[in-house]
């Protein structure tokens, strides 16, 4: 069977499709979509930011911090990446902000906007 839909336009309904599932809570359905979105466009740094997003959902902080740093290599300047992977570190660390102030720095450096209730501790 060939597809008549072409490779974009697959990427951005699967990333539609897998945002959606995220919203409701259903990781690993997103996780698969945004799976299949780095198999289509293995350079796609939105995809791999929002699977760790999806593997955070699922409590599995290392996938996440994993996927979100590679990211971040694709995209120096994304500074969504940036925020979420200081909560994931501020999380891990029990509630400490110095773990996730360098991230949320950056971020906010990117303009990152009302990073201010996160940053104001770090600085």
């Amino acid at each position: 069977m060939v597809s008549c839909v072409d490779k974009n336009e697959m990427v951005y309904r699967l990333i539609k499709e897998g945002k959606k599932k995220s919203f409701d809570s259903d990781f690993k359905g997103a996780i698969n979509d945004f799976t299949k979105v780095i198999e289509y466009s293995p350079n796609n740094y939105e995809a791999y930011y929002l699977r760790g997003c999806a593997k955070f959902g699922l409590n599995d902080a290392k996938g996440a911090l994993t996927d979100i740093d590679y990211s971040i290599k694709l995209n120096p300047n994304y500074a969504d990446a940036y925020c979420t992977r200081g909560n994931i570190k501020f999380n891990i660390a029990g509630g400490k902000n110095a773990a996730g102030c360098p991230d949320w720095l950056i971020a906010e450096t990117l303009g990152k906007e009302n990073m201010n209730d996160k940053t104001r501790r770090c600085k």
